[in-house]
């Protein structure tokens, strides 16, 4: 682009009017099993770092995001899992201070667990929010439509090291292991609990959510 060149006015209304719409669309929650949780982190980019991994969370996370402040949103198009607790406690070293609110969901915690140490070796401000369906949900979505048009055996067989509902895992005991705090926090808390432990250091906030792939 030019210097010094100007913006058409009728291209610069018709952005105007794209990003009013959008506004207006995201001021209206999407029915889910997120919805709750995600309007309670709707704002923290203006209040912190905001670095998703909350993976099967992500579309929902950003359809509700509020804040204009994009640049403190980090997040990635990859395929990959395990970088977003290593991210978070980049993003704090690098800012010297300033409060980081991670979100995670259940299977990218556990991949990258083994970064909770450096942030309670150095006493970061970050708080995980992990946002935990049970399992990894979009590997067993793939897995579920797969046994429909394939499968002959048990309902059970359909899930491959996915569903960790049976598996006797706990995100808060894990996370204690390494030395931190950790809470769990029904998701209609989440906004009031988020205020309470936002810099004060490394701390695990753990939000149990509904799947239709989860069993009693």
């Amino acid at each position: 682009m030019c210097q010094g060149r100007k913006l058409d006015e009728s291209r610069r209304t018709a952005r105007r009017s794209r990003l009013a719409d959008a506004i207006s669309r995201r001021s209206v929650p999407r029915p889910g099993f997120y919805t709750e949780a995600v309007e309670a982190l709707a704002g923290e980019p203006d209040m912190s770092w905001l670095v998703d991994e909350s993976v099967s969370g992500n579309q929902p996370l950003m359809s509700a995001l509020r804040s204009t402040n994009g640049e403190r949103y980090v997040s990635t198009t990859g395929g990959s899992l395990g970088w977003g607790i290593g991210a978070a406690c980049g993003i704090a070293l690098a800012r010297n201070g300033e409060p980081v609110t991670c979100v995670l969901g259940d299977g990218a915690f556990f991949f990258g667990v083994q970064a909770l140490w450096p942030a309670v070796s150095m006493n970061l401000p970050i708080t995980f929010v992990v946002l935990d369906n049970g399992g990894f949900d979009s590997t067993r979505w793939f897995e579920s439509r797969y046994a429909k048009s394939h499968s002959r055996g048990s309902e059970e067989a359909r899930f491959v090291g996915s569903n960790f509902a049976s598996l006797g895992r706990s995100v808060c005991e894990v996370a204690r292991g390494f030395g931190l705090q950790a809470h769990d926090v029904v998701d209609r808390a989440l906004a009031e609990t988020l205020a309470k432990f936002r810099g004060t250091g490394p701390v695990v906030l753990r939000v149990p959510l509904d799947s239709e792939f989860n069993r009693s």
